[in-house]
């Protein structure tokens, strides 16, 4: 339950933060302006807010996934204890002992006086009935004690492993002549590999974003009649170079049926230079800058 709260307080805080990284980090930044050069970059901060939510995540369920331990060893043992009228004729004390990812014990529990292993049902409430699933449970004097803090559906395989060891355990307890008994319960291993395995996924979603997220130079010199684009990612760099008389406007385009919008540059010949290869959210910030490179080469409404 304690590692349950720790993932979700972290994903809480991976919201907030990305939340916190979306709003104060703006998509332009002026890099420098003088009379005749305007140099601004266009920050992916919507990828970069991904990529921290994303591998975050990722973090996060490895880290949760590592606090689950894959293996179980339920050992038990019989033993005679002082001679008594109130009394049985022997006892059963059992030890868990949980092992980690690396082959180490990770915690142990001891249990006196094992009394029975039983199959403990909890009632959940479905969409169209309710239903039940079960955990195993070692009950003695004092406190019941459950072999895994989750429960499971019959419809799981993990269900009949479980009822084989509850089976085990009880037959081991009728059974004096006995002297240990040792399971290995390997129930949850496999929810650490379905972890494991959504922590690559998203791990690898997030390399996919920051690998294709450009960052985006424009540099417009006046002097030099040269516009200069430069677009970087972990790919590469492309350069593409147009003649600043050549722009006859620079406008704020907008995609179909969608609130998302990019710069473009309009050229003489008619065509369309965007400046960016995907549309985004913020039409104010990007009509500021198409207003602010107008105003730079002296083109459109002053």
């Amino acid at each position: 339950m304690i590692s349950q709260k720790i993932f979700f307080t972290g994903l809480f805080a991976l919201i907030c933060l990305g939340l916190y990284i979306c709003i104060i980090c703006r998509n332009f930044k002026i890099v420098e302006e003088t009379k005749n050069r305007l140099i601004f970059q266009i920050r992916p901060t919507f990828s970069w807010t991904s990529s921290i939510f994303f591998g975050g995540f990722a973090l996060i369920s490895i880290l949760f996934t590592l606090t689950i331990p894959p293996i179980t060893i339920i050992n038990c043992t019989h033993y005679s204890p002082p001679i008594s009228t109130h009394q049985p004729s022997f006892n059963t004390n059992c030890e868990l002992t949980a092992i980690n990812w690396l082959g180490r014990e990770q915690s142990k529990i001891i249990i006196p006086e094992l009394r029975e292993a039983l199959l403990e049902a909890k009632l959940y409430d479905g969409i169209n009935s309710a239903f039940d699933r079960y955990r195993g449970v070692l009950v003695t004097a004092q406190e019941n004690i459950p072999l895994i803090d989750g429960y499971i559906s019959p419809a799981q395989p993990a269900y009949q492993h479980l009822l084989t060891i509850v089976s085990q355990i009880n037959s081991f307890l009728e059974n004096p002549l006995k002297e240990s008994l040792t399971i290995y319960d390997e129930t949850e291993k496999r929810l650490g590999y379905t972890g494991f395995a959504i922590s690559a996924f998203v791990g690898l979603v997030t390399f996919l974003i920051l690998a294709f997220a450009p960052y985006i130079t424009c540099s417009f010199d006046r002097e030099l009649n040269l516009v200069t684009i430069e677009r970087s990612s972990l790919f590469g760099k492309k350069i593409f170079e147009h003649k600043t008389s050549d722009i006859t406007a620079v406008t704020v385009e907008d995609a179909s049926e969608e609130a998302n919008y990019r710069l473009v540059l309009m050229l003489s010949s008619g065509e369309k230079l965007p400046l960016t290869y995907f549309f985004s959210s913020g039409w104010h910030e990007k009509q500021h800058m198409a207003n602010r490179v107008q105003k730079f080469l002296r083109i459109g409404k002053q």
